[in-house]
C-alpha cells in the first residue's frame, strides 16, 4: 500500500512542478502505429512545457549533489551522510523542474490531493489482550497511526466519547469507548492534520485546540500548526502557524568586498564545517581577492595546478568537476590563505563536502548569481575582500513559519481562558541540504481572546544565550504554568530544565 501511495505522491509532484497528465502520456510509447500518432497528435507539448523540461534537464545535469555523488563511503561517513546515494537520488525525483529544488511548502497540498483519492482499508485486527496484561486495547485500529493525544469529550457526561489524536492518521472519535467493540470514526479535520496534541477550554467546552506535527522525528511527521473548533470537534480552523513562504537560504556567515565600489556589500556564503577540511574562520581575514588560473579551460575551477601566484591572497574558485578538496588544496599549495568557492548552479550556495587533513586554510562558497557578479569585476580591476566569522544566526535552508506544536493548554484565569502553545522546530532529515523548519518561530506563545492574536513570551535563555524550545505545558492545582523544554534542533542548544511562571 506504501508503494502505491508513494507512486500517487510522485505523480502529484509532477502536477505541483507544473506538468499534465497529457505530458506523462505523451512519453508513453505504443506498439500500435495509429494510436501512437492519435497520441502524439493530441499530447503535442506546449511551448512551456517544452521549456520546463529543458529547465528539467539543465538542472539535473548541475544538481548541487553531483560533488557528494563522487565521495567514497569513508568521505560520506566522515560528512555525517549516509554511505549510499538514496537521499541525493530522492531529492533530484522531487525535484521542481521550474525552481530547481524540491518545493516541501507545496507538502500540504499534495497531502490534500492524495487524503481526496485514497481510500484508508479497515484493519481486521484482533486487540492483543492477555491474561497478564491489565491494560485492554481499544483502538483506533482503522489506520489511527500513532496515537500521541487523548482526550474525553467533557460535553459528555457519562464518559464515553473519546477523541484521539495521531501524528500520521489524524483526528479519531469514539462515543461508546467502554464497549470492546466499539468503532471509531474518523474526525473531518482538514488536510488529515497530524494530531500530537489535545485540549479543550474550561471557560467554553465546545471549544477545542489541536497542535500538529511531531518535531522529535526530523520531518517525518510535519505539522500545519495549532487548529481551533468552536463546535465540540465538528469543524476546525487554523488559529496558529502553518507554513507562512516558500524555502528560503540562511546564512550566519558572509564575506566582505570592500573594493571596487560597484561590487562593494555583503555577500552571504556557506563556510566549509571544519571537522571535515580546513580551518574555521574566528576572526576576520582581509586581502586581495585573485581568480584563480590553473591553465586548462575552464582555468578558474582549479581541477589542475594553479599557475598564477596566490601568496597571500584570497583565491576565488569557480566549482567545477573535480572535488572541493582538490581545488581548496590547490589554491593553499599555490599560497592563497583562504577560499571563496563560487557556485555553477542557479541558486543558494551548499555545503562543501570532502576529506583532506592537510588542508589548513579556510573556504566558503557563495551563489553563481554573487559569483558572476565578481568575476565579471575582476576582469576590469582588482579586488579587496574580508572573510568573516560566523555570527549569531544559523545557515541553512528555512521552511518559515510555525509547524510543530508539543503542546497546547488552556487555564481559567479570573474567567479568562488563556492559551499556551508549546511552537517547537524541526528539520528535514532527509535533505543533504540543511533544511529546518520553523526555525527561530520556536517559542511559548499566549493568546487571550480565543487564537486571535498572539504574543510570545519571554524565557531565561539557554547558557548559550538562545531561547528554550518549550516541550511541555502543565497547569499545577495551584493555577500556576509550568514549562518544560528541549533541546532545539536549530542552534543545538537548550532542554532539561523546567520554566515556572506565575
Amino acid at each position: 500500500m506504501k508503494k502505491h501511495l508513494l507512486l500517487k505522491l510522485l505523480l502529484l509532484v509532477f502536477f505541483v512542478s507544473g506538468y499534465s497528465q497529457t505530458n506523462i502520456q505523451n512519453d508513453t510509447k505504443t506498439t500500435n502505429s495509429e494510436s501512437k500518432k492519435l497520441t502524439l497528435k493530441s499530447t503535442k507539448p506546449d511551448k512551456k512545457t517544452k521549456h520546463l523540461r529543458k529547465l528539467h534537464a539543465y538542472y539535473l545535469k548541475n544538481s548541487p549533489f553531483k560533488e557528494t555523488q563522487k565521495l567514497t563511503k569513508k568521505e560520506r561517513k566522515a560528512l555525517s551522510i549516509p554511505p549510499d546515494k538514496y537521499y541525493e537520488m530522492e531529492w533530484e525525483l522531487t525535484m521542481n523542474p521550474e525552481t530547481g529544488r524540491p518545493t516541501p511548502e507545496n507538502l500540504i497540498a499534495v497531502k490534500s490531493q492524495l487524503e481526496k483519492i485514497r481510500q484508508q482499508a479497515l484493519l481486521n485486527r484482533t486487540p492483543g489482550d492477555a491474561s497478564n496484561n491489565n491494560w485492554i486495547e481499544r483502538g483506533p485500529t482503522n489506520v489511527g497511526g500513532r496515537t500521541r493525544a487523548v482526550m474525553f469529550d467533557p460535553n459528555d457526561p457519562t464518559n464515553e466519547t473519546v477523541f484521539a489524536g495521531s501524528v500520521s492518521g489524524g483526528l479519531y472519535k469514539n462515543t461508546n469507548i467502554s464497549n470492546t467493540n466499539s468503532t471509531w470514526t474518523r474526525v473531518n479535520t482538514p488536510d488529515n492534520l497530524a494530531v500530537s496534541c489535545i485540549t479543550y477550554d474550561p471557560n467554553n467546552t465546545n471549544i477545542f485546540y489541536v497542535g500538529t506535527g511531531e518535531s522529535y522525528v526530523a520531518g517525518e511527521v510535519n505539522g500545519n500548526g495549532l487548529w481551533k473548533s468552536s463546535d465540540a470537534g465538528t469543524t476546525w480552523t487554523k488559529v496558529l502557524g502553518g507554513i507562512s513562504g516558500p524555502t528560503t537560504f540562511q546564512s550566519a556567515s558572509n564575506i566582505t568586498i570592500n573594493t571596487p565600489t560597484g561590487v562593494a556589500g555583503t555577500y552571504v556564503c556557506y563556510p566549509t564545517n571544519p571537522a571535515n577540511f580546513g580551518t574555521a574562520i574566528t576572526t576576520a581575514i582581509t586581502a586581495d581577492i585573485v581568480l584563480v588560473n590553473d591553465g586548462t579551460a575552464p582555468t578558474s575551477d582549479a581541477c589542475e595546478t594553479i599557475v598564477n601566484n596566490l601568496a597571500g591572497k584570497i583565491a576565488l574558485i569557480r566549482r567545477g568537476d573535480c572535488t572541493f578538496v582538490i581545488k581548496v588544496k590547490a589554491a593553499q599549495d599555490a599560497g592563497a590563505i583562504g577560499v571563496i568557492m563560487m557556485n555553477n548552479v542557479t541558486g543558494q550556495p551548499i555545503p562543501m563536502g570532502g576529506t583532506d587533513a592537510t588542508i589548513t586554510i579556510p573556504s566558503v562558497m557563495i551563489s553563481k548569481e554573487d559569483g558572476d557578479l565578481l568575476e565579471a569585476a575582476l576582469a576590469s580591476g582588482t579586488m579587496n575582500g574580508s572573510l568573516n566569522p560566523s555570527g549569531n544566526g544559523f545557515t541553512g535552508n528555512l521552511v518559515p513559519g510555525i509547524q510543530h506544536i508539543n503542546d497546547v493548554k488552556v487555564r481559567n484565569n479570573g474567567g479568562v481562558s488563556e492559551i499556551y502553545v508549546a511552537a517547537a522546530d524541526s528539520y528535514y532529515s532527509d535533505s543533504n541540504s540543511l533544511t529546518f523548519l520553523g526555525g527561530p518561530a520556536y517559542g511559548l506563545y499566549k493568546s487571550t481572546n480565543g487564537g486571535s492574536t498572539w504574543n510570545e513570551l519571554t524565557l531565561p535563555l539557554t547558557d548559550g544565550g538562545k531561547k528554550h524550545c518549550p516541550n511541555n505545558v502543565e497547569i499545577g492545582s495551584d493555577n500556576k504554568i509550568w514549562v518544560s523544554s528541549k533541546t532545539s534542533w536549530l542552534y543545538s542548544d537548550g532542554g532539561g530544565k523546567v520554566q515556572l511562571m506565575e
